[in-house]
């Protein structure tokens, strides 16, 4: 009803706006009205024309999201899976043998709920520079500094993979714990494919 309104025509009627007493609006208007009613027809446009670079970025930016969720639900409070998220070290031989219920491995550092909240709103900005990209939202920065942007963001991944050869990354040397257990499985193949799917956007999108 909405929609047939702002089109200029009442469903209950055979004649023309005019004859409801409602003037049909200009064909731009009527598509900035689309567009508050009917957002999911403008947003997946790209997505129903089987853009691929588009449907790639509709993946990455759902990732990106569900990622900045997870931060927001640990800086609240959360625990679930947050100790498997934190890179482990060995007990120091100066702090002692561990006794009976006191772990070999501790966390390499202490998340912070500003670091942790923090690290949400990038993963969020993130998702929303891939989408402008691809044409299916829109960001403060555009062109070529959208691009260099999301790029930058491709080489970060990249290096996450690879890691720092000690705590993170492929080829970390502290194993041992169901943080490194989940890095080599999940994380940094995550990582690579997100590096991979950031790059293929960057190229391909027009």
């Amino acid at each position: 009803m909405a929609i047939s309104l702002l089109m200029g025509s009442d469903p209950g009627h055979r004649g023309s706006g005019k004859q409801c007493g409602i003037s049909p609006l200009p064909g731009r208007v009527r598509r900035g009205w689309l567009k508050l009613v009917d957002p999911n027809r403008v947003i997946f446009s790209q997505i129903t024309d089987r853009n691929p670079a588009a449907m790639v970025a509709l993946l990455l930016a759902c990732i990106y999201l569900l990622l900045a969720g997870v931060h927001v639900y640990w800086a609240l409070g959360g625990g679930l899976g947050k100790d498997a998220a934190v890179p482990r070290l060995p007990r120091k031989a100066s702090a002692g043998a561990p006794g009976p219920a006191e772990p070999a491995m501790v966390p390499a550092f202490t998340p912070t709920r500003t670091g942790t909240l923090l690290v949400a709103a990038v993963l969020a900005a993130v998702a929303l520079m891939v989408g402008a990209r691809a044409g299916l939202a829109t960001a403060p920065c555009t062109g070529p500094v959208l691009r260099w942007a999301i790029g930058l963001v491709a080489l970060a991944m990249l290096a996450r993979a690879v890691g720092d050869f000690r705590l993170v990354g492929f080829f970390k040397r502290v194993t041992g714990s169901p943080f490194a257990w989940l890095d080599t499985r999940v994380y940094s193949p995550l990582c690579l494919a997100l590096s991979a799917g950031l790059a293929y956007v960057v190229i391909l999108s027009p």
